[in-house]
């Protein structure tokens, strides 16, 4: 009998929070068990530098990635479970934008006037950090660029961090991520600024292996709520809302959106 596999790596952003999941999880095997799951489930670490690897393992029961690799990697590879909504400034229902910010002592009050600044994305594979900002400066752009520079941080945290300490300009953030570094270091609060959002999109998505049938899905689904009703703190904590059905047509909205931005690019190739 083949182990299935659970994970939570997209907000893991401090240990408490890593913690938090690795909770959430356990319930949601715990309920899993109490619908009549037989097959063994068990918690895995999630290796970044492989992690197309992990997504698209067969034995995948749930999992959560970001909805640009999940149009242009995953795309009809895995099963869409479910859209987690969360308790955050710029998220509503199953749709979320990104936060645009700035230095507060800077003097942009608005993204039109960062023409030839510099942009810190957090991956090139990001809807959240690069998809949606470039999406954003489409229609400012001239020549076909916008920013004078583009620095990759790996991570919305780090692009936080380059905004605040003056390598880069401005930034696009995730609405949880940010909520959630708030919640941990809530001076942030009067040190950044922001000066205005994407375009909404369809959140992160949570997944699994297409092998999963039907039946299945759809045990995986009250699972989540049930795990979720269970311990309203750990949920508050998650800044976790509820879930809903996600669908292949929802996530074309991102599609859309990186062929809006058509030729665009952020700023130009170095030399």
């Amino acid at each position: 009998m083949s182990t299935w596999k659970v994970a939570l790596p997209m907000y893991g952003i401090t240990a408490e929070l890593r913690e938090a999941n690795a909770a959430f999880l356990r319930l949601f095997i715990e309920a899993l068990e109490g619908l009549g799951w037989r097959e063994p489930v068990r918690i895995v670490e999630v290796d970044f530098a492989h992690i197309d690897a992990h997504w698209l393992d067969p034995h995948l029961l749930l999992s959560q990635t970001c909805g640009y690799p999940l149009m242009t990697r995953l795309n009809r590879q895995v099963r869409l479970l479910a859209v987690p909504s969360y308790r955050a400034e710029g998220f509503s229902r199953s749709q979320y934008s990104s936060r645009l910010i700035v230095r507060a002592s800077s003097g942009f009050a608005a993204l039109a006037e960062l023409r030839a600044a510099v942009a810190v994305i957090n991956n090139e594979d990001s809807h959240s950090g690069m998809n949606a900002l470039r999406h954003s400066v489409a229609p400012l752009a001239k020549g076909g660029v916008f920013f004078s520079d583009v620095l990759v941080s790996g991570g919305h945290a780090a692009s936080i961090d380059a905004v605040r300490e003056g390598k880069a300009d401005v930034a696009a953030i995730d609405p949880v991520t940010w909520a959630h570094v708030l919640d941990a270091r809530p001076e942030l609060q009067s040190q950044l600024r922001t000066v205005g959002w994407s375009a909404p999109a369809p959140g992160l998505p949570l997944i699994g292996s297409r092998t999963l049938s039907t039946e299945q899905v759809s045990v995986i689904r009250t699972a989540l709520s049930k795990a979720l009703r269970r311990d309203p703190a750990l949920a508050n904590q998650l800044r976790l809302r509820g879930f809903y059905n996600a669908s292949w047509s929802s996530y074309q909205r991102i599609v859309e959106m990186q062929e809006q931005a058509g030729n665009v690019r952020l700023a130009r190739a170095a030399a």
